[in-house]
């Protein structure tokens, strides 16, 4: 009656619910952008044909030695009007130097006498790409998938500093104040009222928080497993 009464009372919650709202539309929307312009980047840079490539490589490699600090991130948010929307969860980690590398180094493992034959064949540019290099891409497409869709479900610093509404927080933040600083009250739950009729206790709903906040994105991870071992070994391995 515990277990089952925590969990009711958990998903009765107002604020789980705008948490799960929020982390799914962060985790989806920025999932997507991300791999999008990942790969609308590294398949470029893959072309050895690509004038000045080795110069454009090193300038996507410059951010991942140096960044600009909390700071000056803060301060571009900022002025850019995104301070307490769900962009400035998205948009400040859209693009990562190694994940372009990554992704870069697998298409690189794919023979170029495929595009070359498909070309002699009369194939346009975007079949090419639609029909040969997305379908040959898609375990490293999913590894790289996979690794934002969980930062972004995991994330809660970037939600701390930029976000204040409280509709517009999202799942990781309201664990960390339940299990961290055990604010039972960020449940917006009559907890007294509550735990009076179901014999609940605060341990039993935090450990329940937790399990609702991971669930989603453990289901995903068997999905994409088979992609992930290939595309992380061939992508890593190919200079």
């Amino acid at each position: 009656r515990i277990v089952t009464g925590a969990y009711r009372a958990i998903f009765a919650s107002k604020a789980i619910g705008y948490g799960y709202v929020n982390t799914i539309f962060r985790t989806v929307i920025g999932t997507t952008l991300s791999v999008f312009l990942t790969f609308c980047t590294a398949y470029p840079l893959a072309n050895r044909k690509l004038p000045a490539r080795t110069a454009f490589t090193i300038f996507y490699l410059i951010p991942m030695f140096f960044s600009g600090g909390l700071i000056p991130t803060y301060l571009l948010v900022r002025s850019l009007g995104m301070l307490d929307t769900r962009l400035a969860l998205i948009v400040p980690g859209l693009l990562a130097t190694f994940h372009i590398l990554i992704m870069r180094n697998f298409i690189m493992t794919i023979p170029s006498s495929l595009e070359e034959s498909a070309m002699i064949d009369g194939a346009s540019f975007f079949r090419i790409l639609v029909q040969i290099i997305i379908p040959l891409s898609i375990p490293i497409l999913a590894t790289i998938a996979l690794w934002v869709a969980v930062h972004h479900w995991n994330s809660w610093f970037d939600a701390l500093i930029y976000v204040r509404s409280h509709t517009k927080q999202v799942l990781q933040m309201l664990l960390r104040r339940i299990v961290i600083q055990d604010e039972l009250m960020a449940l917006d739950l009559e907890m007294d009222e509550v735990m009076g009729q179901e014999d609940i206790t605060p341990r039993s709903v935090e450990a329940g928080t937790v399990i609702v906040t991971i669930g989603p994105i453990i289901l995903v991870y068997p999905f994409v497993q088979r992609y992930f071992v290939k595309g992380i070994m061939i992508g890593s391995l190919k200079g």
